[in-house]
């Protein structure tokens, strides 16, 4: 089941929107962008996990399709951090998200994160 009513967003429109969070992150070194199937009724908000960061729910081909369109269109920009897949991916699944690595070594306070989550409420997918 799909988060009702979360606004429709289509790759396209998802990367610069996602583009301009992560910039704001200081410190930021690398994102993992990656793919789980997730019921909303099986588990409550604070019970998923706290690394995970959930942009966007969809079809699973559409989810599968954004994770592969996203990473080309990072591949295409400049950016001061690196973006892969991240290795606990799922091959098939109905959540996009995202975590990312801080460069705590310098200069870093818990406070340069900006917000716990990167959307106030995730997207829902949909194809371009």
């Amino acid at each position: 089941m799909l988060i009702a009513m979360a606004k429709e967003i289509t790759v396209t429109e998802l990367f610069p929107e996602l583009k301009e969070k992560l910039n704001k992150i200081h410190n930021l070194i690398s994102v993992q962008i990656g793919i789980m199937q997730i019921n909303q009724d099986d588990f409550l908000e604070q019970e998923r996990p706290q690394m995970k960061r959930e942009i966007a729910y969809g079809e699973i081909v559409t989810i599968a399709d954004g994770l592969e369109s996203l990473l080309e269109l990072f591949k295409k920009e400049k950016n001061n951090y690196a973006v892969t897949i991240d290795n606990e991916s799922q091959s098939t699944g109905n959540l996009l998200y995202v975590k990312y690595g801080i460069d705590t070594s310098t200069n870093y306070s818990a406070d340069d994160l900006f917000d716990d989550e990167l959307f106030n409420e995730p997207f829902t997918l949909i194809k371009n």
